[in-house]
């Protein structure tokens, strides 16, 4: 499929794989991850993971993060591995092949499902799994046995179903359809799988979680709460002789069920699982289950895709073998499988090193392989060993190694090296000193896990710290700020934060918003950046850098929200906690852009009320003045006189109110038109305001009829207002030069501390009768 590809092995700029996973925290992945960080370190190989989920997944909104893997960039990347395993649980050979055809031309290795036309790496479903059937049929005699399957269309599920059925008829044991139950790889689909074995109820267990709780105690208590399992009229002992789970997750699921319900492993009831997970040994009691070399088909997928760039002949699929590991959880031990007593030493030491697989690899220890063969040596030939191998593990814990891997490889010599010893005293004389080498590591063991526990401890508190801090609602500014503080502090050594610009629709584009790394050459922009997203870190910074990296690309979105993307620096290897901090950030981000939003209603909402305010003022204002006078109106002189009324009166003031009235507007309006009959109203108006003072209340109450309330004026004031009124009359006629004279008559109430006048409205109507009087008395009346 790639034969013309060029030697890629050859340029000048360190090789770049993508890696497309489901999520990076589950165990499965994690180890298949380690395989390939290794060989990629070994060989100088830049990788980039993208975190997207398992491909058109049901549950809940995890189909969302599949838009991670749009942004997979044909020119940043050399090839690309894909984890099909965790990737295509939910769909069909078809739909994979099409999903691999989008990224064309990019080289592509796939790891545990084959492909056609693409390089695989797979494991021998077959042997391993065969094996573990056939000895629980043959030495633990069951016959009625159960089998909780994988996800429907997977291929590696479809495959340990069919190896099951077929082991099970090549040795006259039947398959009961009652005893065969759904199962997703999941341990809560294990809980879910024992409440139908025993109470034949099919139970959709993912409905009853929530999407972050697909663990085996949620299923538990989300059963609990439903009645079934754990009812006491369902303790009876299970007519099953055996379970057999196609992964170890859903045995451990199960095996969690079955301790719930009261029924004993493997007394009651034997169980078994695939893979060899790391719970797999520490459960109660330890699973026997088929031991698939994971970290291997990461780093063969590796080695492979090089060859595929280097031009070199590859096979279309590698296969590993798997092999059965015997625990308690079938009722046995395993068993001394080494070579024959008197074996030569060259014999026993290449047989030996050639059951090693993969773990001389794993180890931190300089020149394991040699000491390793020293170390048979010295046992073999009777001379002292235990010094020599308490130096080889101190090795390995001091640099921080893997100190269980010595615990595997002492469990070989057990089974190994006593068989090759040639008398029983001395066979019984190896075994003990070997035993004691197991206390050794065992003892080194408990130390590195108190110190990885104390790791752990420090890490959650770190992890609870940096969760508070961004628990409350912030600015985006200030979320910047405490992302860069808190992950630094958490030991996260690169950290990159890109929203989409265009929203969630377009994702073609993103905004940097912050982004630090141990490097020194990656500088932040100072200002704000659109870059394209498929280059996860602006500026082409992961083509430029000369620094070997590890990164992963994680979804940031909520539900069908989505916000952008988080890049981190993945050289530590604490996989357990980027999801976390992944669904940390979005709710982060969430809460920061709800704020916004809310202080942009707000100062939207202000914005409104302040118009809202003015309105009402020009409103009230309207409602209350004389749009051609610009006086108040009726309302608005009598509220204004009104309250002025009620004042005065408990004070016992004096004041006057007039009367006034446009002399001849009717004849105004007849000769020379209404447009003339409003000047002469506006030109009254402006008398009136000139003559009297502002404390004064004065409104025009008719077409030609205005009214003033004058703020404590007394009857002697009444001369020098007239002749304030005559001046400004006489001034206005002068400067309008109009063929019609302004002339105003009045009338006027005295109101002094007599308080003759009971109400505002008596007072208006005694002046209003006085200026009747007066218009009566003129020559022009014209009313």
């Amino acid at each position: 499929m790639h034969a013309e590809n060029k030697d890629k092995t050859q340029n000048s700029k360190p090789l770049t794989l993508g890696l497309l996973t489901e999520q990076i925290e589950y165990r499965y992945q994690r180890k298949i991850l380690s395989g390939i960080m290794d060989v990629c370190s070994k060989n100088q190989i830049n990788l980039v993971c993208f975190a997207g989920g398992a491909l058109k997944s049901p549950y809940g909104y995890e189909t969302e993060r599949n838009r991670i893997f749009a942004l997979v960039n044909r020119e940043l990347l050399d090839g690309l591995l894909l984890m099909s395993g965790s990737l295509c649980n939910f769909v069909t050979q078809e739909e994979l092949q099409e999903f691999c055809a989008g990224f064309s031309p990019l080289p592509i290795v796939s790891i545990a499902i084959p492909i056609p036309g693409i390089p695989s790496v797979v494991i021998d479903n077959t042997r391993g799994l065969s094996d573990l059937i056939t000895h629980i049929i043959k030495v633990h005699q069951c016959r009625r046995i159960a089998f909780i399957k994988g996800p429907e269309g997977n291929p590696e599920a479809m495959l340990r179903y069919k190896v099951f059925t077929e082991t099970l008829e090549k040795n006259g044991v039947p398959v009961i359809e009652d005893l065969i139950a759904s199962g997703d790889f999941r341990p809560s689909t294990g809980v879910s799988a024992v409440s139908y074995l025993l109470n034949h109820e099919n139970i959709d267990i993912n409905a009853m979680l929530s999407e972050s709780d697909d663990t085996s105690v949620g299923a538990i208590e989300a059963l609990k709460k439903r009645g079934v399992l754990f009812t006491e009229s369902n303790t009876a002992k299970p007519n099953i002789d055996a379970i057999v789970a196609a992964n170890d997750n859903m045995a451990i699921g199960a095996l969690e069920a079955l301790v719930h319900k009261g029924i004993q492993v493997p007394d009651d009831l034997i169980i078994t699982g695939f893979d060899d997970q790391e719970e797999a040994e520490f459960v109660s009691p330890p699973l026997t289950t088929v031991y698939q070399p994971l970290y291997e088909q990461g780093g063969k997928a590796v080695e492979l895709m090089l060859r595929l760039l280097r031009n070199e002949k590859t096979e279309a699929q590698v296969t590993l073998p798997t092999r059965l590991l015997i625990r308690e959880s079938c009722g046995c031990l395993s068993l001394p499988t080494g070579p024959k007593a008197d074996g030569k030493f060259e014999d026993v030491s290449i047989q030996f090193m050639n059951t090693m697989g993969s773990l001389m690899e794993k180890t931190k220890v300089p020149d394991a392989e040699k000491k390793l063969k020293s170390l048979i040596e010295r046992h073999l030939s009777g001379r002292p060993f235990l010094e020599f191998f308490n130096q080889i593990i101190k090795e390995e814990f001091y640099s921080h190694g893997d100190v269980s891997l010595w615990k595997e490889i002492i469990h070989k010599l057990i089974n190994n090296l006593p068989m090759s010893v040639p008398s029983p005293d001395k066979q019984k004389e190896s075994k003990e000193q070997l035993l004691y080498a197991l206390l050794k590591v065992e003892e080194l063991l408990k130390r590195a896990e108190a110190y990885n526990r104390l790791k752990e401890e420090t890490k959650f508190m770190q992890l609870r710290s940096l969760i508070q801090s961004m628990s409350m609602p912030m600015e985006i500014d200030k979320l910047k700020q405490a992302l860069s503080m808190e992950l630094k502090d958490f030991g996260i050594r690169g950290f990159f934060l890109s929203l989409y610009d265009n929203g969630d629709n377009n994702q073609d584009l993103s905004r940097f918003i912050m982004g630090y790394s141990k490097y020194d050459d990656f500088h932040a922009p100072a200002g704000p950046v659109v870059f394209p997203s498929n280059q996860l870190i602006p500026g082409k910074y992961l083509l430029s850098t000369k620094n070997r990296y590890a990164y992963v690309a994680e979804p940031l979105f909520i539900g069908e929200e989505h916000y952008g993307f988080a890049v981190f620096d993945i050289s530590d290897r604490e996989f357990f906690f980027y999801e976390t901090l992944r669904g940390q950030i979005s709710n982060a981000l969430k809460r920061s852009f709800l704020l916004q939003r809310r202080i942009e209603a707000e100062e939207k909402l202000k914005e409104a009320m302040n118009e809202l305010e003015a309105s009402n003022k020009k409103l009230e204002k309207i409602s209350l003045q004389d749009e051609l006078s610009g006086l108040n109106n009726r309302r608005g002189f009598y509220g204004a006189a009104q309250l002025y009324f009620n004042l005065a009166k408990r004070r016992d003031d004096d004041f006057l109110l007039f009367y006034f009235d446009l002399d001849g507007l009717k004849n105004i309006n007849d000769t020379y038109g209404h447009q003339e009959g409003d000047v002469a109203l506006v030109e009254a108006s402006k008398v009136l305001k000139d003559t009297f003072r502002s404390t004064d209340i004065l409104g025009r109450i008719g077409g030609d009829e205005f009214v003033v309330l004058g703020d404590r004026l007394h009857k002697y004031d009444l001369h020098g207002i007239m002749a304030r009124l005559e001046g400004k009359l006489a001034e206005c006629n002068a400067n309008i030069n109009k063929p019609y004279t302004i002339s105003l008559s009045y009338g006027v109430v005295i109101q002094d501390a007599q308080w003759q006048w009971n109400s505002l409205d008596d007072l208006m109507a005694e002046a209003d009768r006085k200026l009747y009087e007066v218009k009566k008395s003129k020559k022009f009346y014209d009313k």
